[in-house]
């Protein structure tokens, strides 16, 4: 064979068992995907503390590894209401409430001297969810508290100072997050929806313009957009009550995109002949997130006709990814990465798969 056949059919086979191998897409039914959240939402439930906090990394025997985070906790309760495990999310809820801070005129939620604006943020999510979960409105006051931390913790940009130290009241002026911001865009923009004669929206709306227009460079993001989940769930959010800007329509479209290359590439790991020549699989703690964010895109497309014509694929890719997860969920209803298994890898599962059943 003249070697440049040989060349060839070597060129092939490699993107083959790379670049061009078969995507491992599944549909699984919205009843399997209830199923695989529930699973996961009760070990989440199983491993619960007495103090309300959840089990934060184990490995398959279940032995805790240690290590807490405030931001993850709230992200959990948020998962449990969804699904429907009440009395886990409100054991955490009182937690949450043991680790309120004052600040200013709201509260914060605080772990070890530091009250950051994400922990608030999926506070405020995880309380709106209880909410339309039960109708209950006991903890009104207590969102509207967490909501005026967060804007007063915006920067005159839109962005966020991302934490203060609540017995000073310093704020880190120096540090940045890259997901706290679209963490506060959704806190805002659901106490918009909740409370519309309330003065949320002016703070939604910078919030998203930061978002679509400048926080990839000040994060430094090397491909933007960046993957960010919660923006996305601003913005279907925001869409419910208001209409989007320009700018902030172009960056959702943007992150159809930046999800369905993550979710493709993850499916076509699955699939593929020889899976390592993909690179090292994806902890379900991003894979989620994917997830989540398409399924949040498909609500935004359903509602803003400038993502119309991206719905069907956005619904495609989301159910490609639910897919991915239920193929990888392990017999006691938890994800691994490396023998371990860490809250938020249950937390997005969750929320993804209950996400794209309820499309």
């Amino acid at each position: 064979m003249p070697r440049l056949a040989v060349a060839y059919l070597a060129v092939l086979a490699a993107l083959r068992f790379t670049l061009a191998s078969p995507e491992g897409c599944t549909e699984p039914t919205a009843d399997a995907l209830a199923d695989a959240a529930q699973r996961a939402a009760v070990w989440l439930a199983e491993g619960q503390k007495s103090d309300g906090s959840y089990l934060y990394v184990a490995d398959r025997s279940g032995r805790d590894l240690g290590g807490y985070n405030e931001v993850r906790h709230a992200g959990v309760m948020l998962s449990l209401y969804q699904a429907g495990e009440l009395a886990a999310a409100d054991a955490g809820l009182d937690w949450a409430i043991d680790h309120l801070e004052p600040v200013d005129d709201g509260q914060a939620l605080a772990l070890h001297g530091r009250a950051s604006v994400g922990g608030a943020a999926l506070l405020v999510a995880a309380l709106a969810e209880r909410r339309a979960q039960t109708g209950d409105p006991v903890h009104d006051d207590r969102m509207r508290d967490l909501g005026r931390f967060l804007v007063s913790m915006q920067r005159a940009d839109g962005g966020f100072v991302v934490s203060l130290n609540p017995a000073t009241g310093v704020r880190d002026l120096e540090g940045t997050s890259r997901y706290y911001p679209g963490e506060a865009l959704w806190a805002l923009a659901r106490l918009e929806a909740i409370f519309p004669d309330e003065p949320w929206d002016e703070a939604v709306r910078a919030a998203a313009t930061f978002i679509a227009t400048r926080r990839d460079a000040v994060e430094n993001v090397i491909a933007p957009p960046l993957n960010d989940h919660w923006a996305a769930y601003g913005f279907a959010e925001m869409a419910a009550w208001g209409d989007l800007d320009d700018d902030v329509a172009r960056y959702a479209r943007l992150l159809y995109g930046r999800f369905a290359l993550l979710i493709r590439t993850e499916s076509k790991r699955d699939a593929a002949p020889v899976a390592i020549l993909h690179g090292p699989e994806r902890r379900a703690a991003a894979l989620g997130t994917w997830v989540e964010g398409q399924a949040a895109l498909g609500r935004l497309a359903a509602l803003d006709g400038r993502l119309a014509d991206l719905e069907d694929r956005i619904v495609t890719s989301a159910r490609c990814g639910t897919g991915v997860l239920v193929a990888r969920q392990e017999a006691d209803g938890a994800w691994y990465a490396q023998g371990e298994t860490r809250m938020d890898d249950q937390q997005h599962a969750i929320s993804g798969l209950l996400a794209v059943a309820a499309l």
